[in-house]
């Protein structure tokens, strides 16, 4: 079995050294063997570092990602446990694409807006908080 410095698996996955250490420090990786003090990987690290970076390019957390490596055996399919984490991340992603939807909505109505001043807008006094400049007079 071939082993690898931490420069060799940092040029092969694009990542700093000092990444690398961070992820073994939070234990993303394991503790890698050491020769005459040194870090030496095998090509496993590799696939590590890689489902690693898919997962947090998608959006996961380290967190996430903790729970992934810990419980996803790499040779096999995505158990349920890895399943139920990408539902749920998934759930996430779209209440924030809705949520960002709706930003952009509000935004473009602004953006079209010709009024003589946006404190006399509906499009931008309707979710304002009250003040008494903007509430309605009690008769």
């Amino acid at each position: 079995m071939q082993l690898f410095s931490i420069g060799e698996i940092g040029r092969m996955t694009g990542l700093r050294t000092s990444a690398i250490r961070y992820y073994e420090q939070v234990g993303l990786l394991p503790q890698p063997k050491r020769v005459n003090g040194r870090r030496q990987y095998t090509e496993v690290v590799i696939l590590h570092l890689n489902l690693i970076q898919n997962g947090r390019k998608n959006g996961l957390t380290i967190s996430e990602c903790q729970q992934l490596v810990q419980n996803q055996r790499l040779d096999q399919p995505p158990s349920p446990h890895t399943k139920t984490l990408i539902d749920a991340k998934i759930t996430e992603l779209n209440r924030q694409i809705a949520q960002i939807e709706r930003m952009k909505n509000s935004l473009k109505e602004w953006q079209m807006c010709r009024c003589e001043a946006l404190n006399k807008c509906e499009k931008t006094t309707d979710n304002r908080p009250q003040t008494s400049e903007n509430q309605p007079s009690a008769v």
